[in-house]
């Protein structure tokens, strides 16, 4: 018969006194069930998951029209500095944004500029794609969007690739 040991504490008294097994598994199952405890819902035992505001708020639905996923141009750089914005204007349950964009490079360039509608609470109503095709060294060309969302107080937001024509 083969004996197992103890499993053994020393008191700072420097006395032993022994835990057995079975000490020790009623102990670890005592400890399971406190901490299972924690992840019990309790209340009523309706385990139906209730909204939180946020998911019951109702907002506008977003309008996107793009063609190019933002960033997939060939060996595009930001270039938010060469584009400025002359208009966001609501007219007609419809955004009107205008602006230009400056080539300022000794090549001609591609521009590939994304228009954003954004709530007060940064959440995007509308995404419009506008592409200005080989715009010439030193020149500047004017671009438009439409984005077809009907909101008051959104803000123009502005995302500008400029890559080799």
């Amino acid at each position: 018969m083969t004996t197992r040991p103890a499993l053994l504490r020393t008191s700072s008294a420097g006395s032993r006194s022994a835990l057995t097994r079975s000490a020790v598994a009623v102990l670890g199952g005592a400890a399971l069930v406190v901490a299972l405890a924690g992840c019990t819902g309790g209340g009523d035992g309706d385990a139906s998951p209730s909204p939180t505001p946020s998911s019951t708020a109702a907002a506008a639905p977003a309008v996107t029209d793009i063609q190019d996923d933002p960033g997939t141009a060939p060996d595009f750089v930001g270039a938010l500095q060469d584009v400025q914005q002359t208009a966001c204007e609501l007219d007609g349950g419809a955004y009107s944004v205008t602006g230009t964009a400056a080539n300022p490079t000794d090549a001609a360039q591609h521009y590939r500029i994304y228009v954003s509608l954004l709530d007060g609470d940064q959440a995007t109503l509308g995404l419009t794609q506008v592409d200005l095709d080989s715009v010439a060294a030193g020149e500047t060309a004017e671009w438009e969007a439409q984005l077809a969302v009907d909101a008051a107080d959104l803000t123009c937001v502005l995302r500008v690739e400029r890559f080799a024509a």
